[in-house]
């Protein structure tokens, strides 16, 4: 049994595709986090960031909170953080319940669903 379920995994065959990260549209990215609040983990330990519909954001991390703007342009997201009113952009991917934010720099930023 063992064996053919091998077989069969080599082949690509019989057994169910593997949860794959893909690069979200404007679209997708826009339902992925409107309405929803994200948790993920950096250097300074767990944060969240919650997306309400209206294009208000707040990056919450220890007792801090840093409301912002965010929006979709393009097939990217894009944040402003004042008082500094630039937006930064990044592509957006999704694997599972995980979201990933990809600065242009290649740097990476994963966070899973929370609500």
């Amino acid at each position: 049994m063992l064996r053919s379920g091998l077989i069969l995994a080599l082949l690509g065959i019989g057994l169910p595709a593997l949860a794959e990260e893909r690069k979200l549209s404007g679209a997708e990215i826009k339902q992925a986090l409107s309405g929803h609040t994200l948790k993920g983990e950096s250097d300074n330990g767990e944060w969240t960031q919650d997306f309400d519909p209206s294009g208000r954001t707040t990056y919450s991390q220890g007792n801090s909170n840093s409301p912002g703007i965010w929006q979709v342009k393009g097939d990217q997201y894009c944040s402003s953080w004042p008082p500094n009113p630039n937006l930064s952009c990044y592509d957006v991917t999704e694997d599972g319940n995980t979201i990933t934010f990809i600065s242009a720099g290649g740097g990476r930023a994963p966070a899973v669903i929370a609500k």
